[in-house]
């Protein structure tokens, strides 16, 4: 998110603080947020920014976030999709999948990304 748009929502919840400190409705904040901005929180967001607010929490600002999910694509996993491949070449994604808990999209990932594998004539090489 770009600097801008995190100022506009660090922008939106004070607001919401501030007028929620005057003890008004998350309903009449709402109604003031959108006179005076294009583009404002929905309603139920204004409710659940109040609540917080309500509640102790003063902070303005997001919680940090790593940046991304967590991948499943970890070595452990690349390792033993290898192996199983290498037991039984036959094997299927689907199959695979049912053995070791991760996506079809993330099989594919590691069958084709890192271990350049290809399927032709049902087996892998």
């Amino acid at each position: 998110m770009d600097r801008e748009k995190l100022h506009q929502r660090i922008e939106k919840r004070m607001n919401i603080l501030n007028e929620s400190r005057d003890d008004m409705r998350p309903c009449e904040i709402y109604k003031v947020l959108v006179k005076s901005n294009k583009k404002h929180p929905s309603l139920r967001t204004v409710y659940r920014w109040v609540e917080r607010f309500k509640n102790g929490k003063k902070d303005v600002n997001d919680l940090p976030r790593t940046g991304h999910p967590i991948s499943k694509k970890t070595r452990a996993n690349i390792e033993c999709v290898s192996k199983m491949i290498n037991k039984n070449p036959n094997l299927t994604l689907k199959k695979i999948k049912c053995k070791i808990p991760i996506s079809i999209g993330c099989l594919h990932q590691i069958v084709n990304d890192c271990l350049k594998m290809k399927k032709t004539n049902k087996m892998w090489h």
